[in-house]
């Protein structure tokens, strides 16, 4: 997690993000102390916490979303990523990394495509089933597919890429439309068109023996979707959303979720209305 220095309304992400709305206020005072709350939250429940600082200049308004600029897998692989945000670009911190976590073995920089236009931005932009080797993609501003393409294909990976919509235009990231953890997967399958599609990515995740947890587009926009799913320190499944997202769900969903793991609720409002993003984008998995 990277502890914000400086964050604030990023009005280049807004023009992709129909999540983001500006607020009046100390907004940096107020998601710093969500910020602190939750690593609080996470540490009681078991969840190992590495805290990167962010650096005040430049301004960088998302950097507590450390998810969009770098993921790590298995085996000691790093992959850095090209943000379609210019003020995200500087979040990138690769030295940083390399000191927290000795175990890096090999570096994969596609930050330089930015430049190219050609954008992707990390786990916001691929959900990684590491277990089935397949990615799941859906296409916008800021999901390029054929430089998707290319990093599954670097990483031995299949690419399983769709399209889904929300007021009127692409969802910027596909980790608000789906996540995955064992034995269930969460999927907004009213934002995918067309109905072929939503059959066919449902399918795709019972084949991974799944159970596909359905919410609706106004569930989504509440979060319901963004969640993680991590192991405690006793091994056990949990999975981190927002309390917005969790309190969205209905009675019987919850229980269909907790049936795979306890859930770590994040009162975290003024970072998913300010920034357009939530549980899942604050954290980025070790590997």
């Amino acid at each position: 997690m990277v502890r914000p220095c400086r964050f604030g309304f990023n009005p280049e992400t807004a023009e992709s993000n129909a999540f983001q709305r500006p607020v009046e206020g100390d907004t940096q005072s107020l998601a710093l102390a969500e910020f602190d709350a939750v690593v609080s939250v996470l540490r009681t429940a078991g969840i190992t916490v590495h805290i990167l600082e962010d650096t005040p200049q430049p301004p960088k308004p998302d950097a507590l979303f450390p998810n969009n600029w770098f993921s790590m897998h298995p085996h000691g692989t790093l992959v850095l990523y090209p943000m379609l945000s210019s003020f995200r670009r500087s979040e990138v911190r690769e030295d940083a990394l390399l000191q927290m976590f000795p175990h890096i073995q090999r570096t994969i920089d596609l930050s330089l495509y930015a430049s190219a236009d050609r954008f992707l931005e990390g786990t916001g932009s691929l959900i990684f089933d590491h277990e089935s080797r397949i990615a799941f993609a859906a296409e916008s501003p800021r999901t390029n597919a054929g430089l998707a393409q290319e990093l599954c294909a670097k990483l031995g990976y299949e690419l399983v890429l769709f399209s889904a919509t929300y007021a009127g235009q692409p969802i910027y990231h596909t980790n608000v439309v789906l996540s995955l953890g064992e034995g269930i997967a969460i999927l907004a399958t009213e934002t995918l068109d067309p109905q072929q599609q939503r059959r066919e990515i449902v399918e795709r995740l019972a084949q991974s023996d799944r159970e596909v947890l359905e919410i609706s587009k106004a569930q989504m926009g509440c979060f319901g979707a963004n969640v993680l799913a991590l192991k405690d320190c006793h091994g056990n499944q949990v999975f981190v959303i927002s309390q917005t997202g969790l309190d969205s769900m209905s009675d019987e969903q919850v229980k269909r979720l907790r049936h795979f793991g306890a859930t770590i609720p994040l009162k975290i409002p003024t970072i998913e209305t300010v920034g357009g993003g939530s549980a899942r984008c604050m954290l980025a998995e070790i590997w």
